[in-house]
Formats: structure tokens, sequence, C-alpha cells
């Protein structure tokens, strides 16, 4: 009998398909702004395993979008070395471009269909959306490749979308325990008080973790911090300004839109 305990990264799948590009948001290599969904998009590859399970399971019951790798196997390629998986986008970045110079595609499915038949020698293919977890572990996976299909034989996909993911306890509960994970997490950092990106990334999955939870004005609070740490941190401009991205998302939800537009204002002139 198999006693192994099924991961949550085991469990994600792609919903609905998703046209956002990576390369055109703001931010770095684990999270960026999308302007489409004005949400922070997380780059699952870019974090441990570990990092990535927690990330997903603070999250139940919330609205969060990711981005992922996966082998052919159906894994989600974690914890890899930034320079490999610019490597993937680079390569799929110019599959894509190529492909837009003969025809308009439709779907993501048209560009897969059409690839494998005019470059069989690329491995990777970008496939983006919505994304849910499956609650149930017998349940098969219907973005897992069948090793029957002909069709599923590259080696790494690029996944993008919304990820929800079922509670496992009631939603109360299951808030106030992942907001002191997060909090104690914060703490240790602060004690410490020597990785300054750290804390600032902490305080920005606090954020999100908030908003996620449409607890919005926690979230603003926790972006206002962010915001002036990395306003000191001349060496984080693109984080900088998404955590402002973020904060401005936050204040319109709000209702703040007079801040709101004097945030806007503020990224319109740093970028002159």
């Amino acid at each position: 009998m198999n006693n192994k305990k099924e991961s949550i990264l085991d469990r994600i799948s792609i919903a609905a398909p998703c046209s956002a590009d990576w390369d055109n948001m703001v931010g770095d290599e684990r999270e960026r702004f999308c302007n489409q969904c004005t949400l922070n998009v997380y780059n699952i590859s870019s974090m441990s395993k570990a990092d990535a399970e927690e990330f997903l399971s603070l999250r139940t019951q919330g609205r969060v979008c990711v981005q992922f790798y996966k082998r052919k196997d159906g894994t989600i390629i974690t914890d890899n070395c930034p320079k490999g998986l610019r490597v993937i986008r680079d390569k799929t970045r110019k599959m894509i471009q190529a492909a837009s110079a003969f025809l308009t595609l439709i779907a993501t499915s048209n560009l897969f269909a059409w690839a494998q038949q005019t470059n069989k020698s690329s491995q990777e293919m970008p496939l983006r959306g919505k994304v849910s977890v499956k609650p149930d572990a017998n349940k098969s996976d219907p973005n897992k490749p069948d090793p029957n299909n002909a069709k599923t034989n590259q080696e790494i996909m690029p996944l993008r979308g919304e990820v929800y993911v079922p509670p496992k306890k009631d939603d109360t509960a299951c808030f106030l325990e992942s907001e002191k994970i997060l909090k104690d997490k914060l703490a240790g950092l602060e004690k410490t008080n020597k990785d300054k990106l750290a804390i600032v990334r902490a305080h920005l999955d606090l954020a999100s973790f908030y908003r996620s939870k449409n607890h919005l004005d926690k979230a603003d609070s926790e972006y206002s911090i962010s915001v002036k740490m990395l306003s000191k941190m001349p060496a984080e401009k693109n984080l900088y300004k998404n955590s402002i991205l973020n904060r401005v998302a936050v204040l319109k939800l709000l209702g703040n839109n007079k801040e709101a537009a004097r945030l806007e204002k503020s990224i319109t002139q740093d970028s002159k």
C-alpha cells in the first residue's frame, strides 16, 4: 500500500485558458502584477516545494493566480534555477512569435497542435488559464498527460491561471490559523533584522493573503508597509512598482480613488 501523502501540487489543474503575458507584467521572478485581472501572479516554480505547498495551503477558499511549469509526467517543477526557467520562457516566446507570423491563433490548443506539426524539436509549450485543485485525490487530473497519447510527449509545459484551493476546515478557523502562520513568519524575520527583502516579501505575502480573503483594509496596510520599505531599496525597483500597483488595486476596491490616483501618478513620474 502506498502511504505517501499527496501534495497539494499534485492536485492543480488548468480549468480555462489565460492569455496574460508574463513578460508584460511588473515584478520579479516570484511575483508579477497582471493588469488584466489586477492581481499578482505567483510563479510557483520559483519556490521550493515546501514554500509552494505552504503558499497554496494558506490560501484555501481564496482567489490567487499562479504560474508553474509541469514535466511530461505531470509533476510541477519547483525550486528551479532562475536561468533555466528563463531559457524555457525564451524558447516558448520565440515559438509563439514564429507562430503568429503565419496565422492568428484563436486558442492555446491551436498553437499546441500547430507547433507539434511544425517544430517537433521544441520541448516546451505554453498553457495558461484558470487553475483548479482537485479535492479528491482519487480523481484523475485532466491536465496530467496520458502516456498513451502521442501529443503529450513534450518535456515541460508552462501553465498560468487562477487557482482555487478547497478548505480543510471551516473558513474562520482556517483564516485565523493561516494568518498566525504568516504573522509568526514575519515576526521571526523581523527579529533577526538581517534580510530586508525577505521581510518585505513576508509583508507582501500577508497582504496577498488578506486580499484573497477580502480583508481589504488589512491588505492595504501591509502593501503600504511594503511600498515604504521598497522605496529605500533601489535594487528592487520592479518589486516596488509591483507593490504600488497592488495597493492601487486594493484602494480602488475600498473606494479610495483619490489615494489610488496619487499612487498611479507617482508610478508615471518615476517612469519618466
